[in-house]
């Protein structure tokens, strides 16, 4: 059976970042059996992994591998299209940039000063800012199967036989417009009031996360590394932003699924202009 075009680049891509990573993980494995130090004496995560005091077995370049495999697809890169996500749909949507930058003015005087991350929970807009980018922005797109090993499990009419992977994607409900009317839309107000039967209902089905027990470890990093980001780059360069030569179709649409969501092959990336 032949892979579709999407299919072959979400493997090609996958598999380059693999190939990328255990370059990287040996070159710091090699470093490390030198003695040499970072400029600065700086180290990495991998150099306190190597120093541990645990099975040779676990410092296997395999190993140490599927660990930069977690800390970046599931650890980095998840968060940073989020942000990607929510830089984008913000200086697209001026109206909404506004909002939120009065919102974060009252609640920051001095940029330089950020509240608390619960603190920052509690102001509205920008949770609802948030809660729409990562909508958009999708999390972890790929099929992440489930499999029952002991017991056979029916659905309907349908019987599940133990030891059969079940899995879907999550965009088919975060792009489901009887959850999300136009759901295409970067709209915050879906979210708004938070507490409102309706959005209570909606919160439910923002699965960027994954749901039940093997749903994401890093959640709460993740949130507060969004709260804290979005609220110190737009209190303090909320009116120097626009975006530089960024497409759409090209820099942001999802057309691949490489474990995590990807752009074309042609994308520059999200780039920002800073004025001074």
């Amino acid at each position: 059976m032949l892979a579709s075009p999407k299919t072959a680049d979400g493997i090609l891509a996958a598999k380059k970042r693999q190939v990328d990573l255990t370059q990287q993980v040996a070159d710091v494995a090699d470093r490390h059996a030198r003695s040499e130090k970072l400029p600065g004496g700086a180290s990495t995560v991998f150099d306190a992994m190597l120093d541990a005091d645990v099975p040779p077995h676990e410092k296997t370049l395999s190993r140490l591998t599927a660990e930069a495999q977690t800390l970046t697809a599931a650890g980095s890169l998840t968060t940073a299209n989020a942000l990607d996500a929510t830089i984008y749909y913000l200086l697209t949507n001026p109206t909404c940039l506004v909002c939120l930058r009065q919102e974060l003015n009252v609640a920051i005087p001095d940029p330089k000063m950020l509240p608390s991350t619960a603190e920052l929970e509690t102001l509205p807009y920008l949770t609802a800012v948030i809660h729409e980018a990562l909508r958009l922005g999708k999390g972890v797109p790929h099929r992440l199967a489930r499999v029952s090993p002991d017991v056979s499990y029916r659905y309907g009419d349908l019987v599940i036989p133990r030891g059969a992977p079940v899995s879907m994607s999550s965009i088919g409900i975060l792009e489901h417009p009887g959850i999300f009317p136009d759901p295409h839309s970067f709209v915050p107000e879906r979210w708004l009031p938070f507490d409102a039967p309706e959005v209570r209902r909606r919160r439910k089905y923002l699965i960027v996360f994954g749901a039940g027990s093997r749903m994401c470890l890093g959640l709460n990093l993740a949130w507060a590394e969004l709260y804290l980001t979005v609220a110190a780059v737009v209190r303090r360069l909320g009116d120097r932003l626009r975006l530089d030569d960024v497409v759409f179709d090209r820099d942001l649409k999802i057309v691949v699924d490489g474990f995590n969501p990807l752009p074309s092959r042609e994308s520059k990336g999200l780039r920002v202009f800073v004025s001074p």
